[in-house]
């Protein structure tokens, strides 16, 4: 999802989407621990940005 989408969230749908994001990430890191499993690191990556988005537009929200 884009930074222009995320934008014209309310808090509470930040709130929603940042946690299904840290679910979705905390999945794929336990995948990526077993070496059976085949994960995408621009899909970490791309989680981890898009949760570092939501935060800091929560935080500027806040104040």
């Amino acid at each position: 999802m884009s930074k222009e989408l995320y934008n014209n969230k309310s808090q509470e749908e930040l709130r929603n989407i940042l946690s299904d994001k840290q679910v979705e990430l905390g999945k794929l890191t336990f995948i990526k621990s077993d070496p059976s499993q085949k994960t995408n690191s621009s899909s970490l990556t791309t989680l981890r940005r898009d949760i570092a988005r939501i935060k800091t537009l929560l935080n500027q929200s806040s104040k």
